[in-house]
């Protein structure tokens, strides 16, 4: 059980390094805000490989602690 987590929604082809970038942001974000993780970002693409890029949505989402 997750509980409650956070996401971070970006548009593109869902390569590992956008996806490393993207985790990187969310966690300054939750590190900003006094917010901790509690397990490791899990990374979500929507669309198949043959959408356009633009209109792909990926996520990156990670769970957090109880406050």
């Amino acid at each position: 059980d997750w509980g409650e987590a956070v996401a971070l929604r970006f548009a593109g082809r869902g390569k590992q390094e956008r996806f490393k970038a993207a985790e990187a942001k969310l966690r300054t974000a939750l590190e900003n805000s006094g917010r901790k993780p509690s397990g490791p970002a899990l990374y979500a693409q929507y669309n198949s490989p043959s959408a356009f890029p633009p209109l792909r949505r990926n996520e990156v989402i990670i769970p957090l602690e109880s406050p």
